[in-house]
């Protein structure tokens, strides 16, 4: 009902379906974004709003759209900075309102296909700052920060550098 933003969104509890009591829930404090756009960017927030924890004001996906689902990943990043974009204001409401079960087929736990759509979600959006003449400082620190994280992972998953040029490639 707060006409200051467009968009609400709480904490959630994630859980396996292999994990049955409560102990092993995760408790996700999402937390404030103090700079969305950055939050956005940054792969160090694991998920800057989980998309299932947000009340999103239809008038936002008829000026931005929906999800751009060629992504393959990070399609709820790159609608968030979209949304970002367009001045959107995002109010965060310090509550537990969401369970999210990860299930054992979950993309998430698929780290090459992360890996890849993490570098296709950077290499878009880098685009799109470029174009629009937004690529700070700032922000290409937070993009080749990205670039760092994504191949740590690769390297702890032990891929040697055949396998990570060939997933950066793609």
């Amino acid at each position: 009902k707060n006409e200051n933003y467009s968009v609400c969104y709480c904490n959630c509890i994630r859980f396996s379906e292999i994990l049955s009591n409560t102990s092993s829930y995760i408790y996700q404090n999402t937390g404030e974004l103090l700079n969305p756009l950055v939050d956005f960017l940054s792969f160090d927030r694991y998920f800057p709003i989980p998309i299932h924890a947000a009340l999103i004001k239809k008038s936002i996906l008829n000026k931005v759209g929906f999800f751009n689902e060629e992504l393959g990943a990070n399609e709820d990043r790159e609608f968030w900075i979209r949304s970002a974009l367009e001045g959107y204001n995002f109010g965060y409401v310090n509550y537990y309102g969401v369970y999210y079960r990860q299930h054992q087929n979950s993309m998430k736990r698929d780290k090459e296909h992360m890996c890849k759509g993490f570098i296709d979600f950077n290499k878009k959006i880098e685009k799109l700052l470029q174009n629009n003449n937004l690529l700070t400082v700032e922000l290409k620190d937070v993009l080749a920060n990205n670039y760092y994280t994504i191949l740590r992972i690769m390297i702890n998953l032990d891929y040697g550098y055949q396998k990570q040029k060939e997933i950066i490639k793609k």
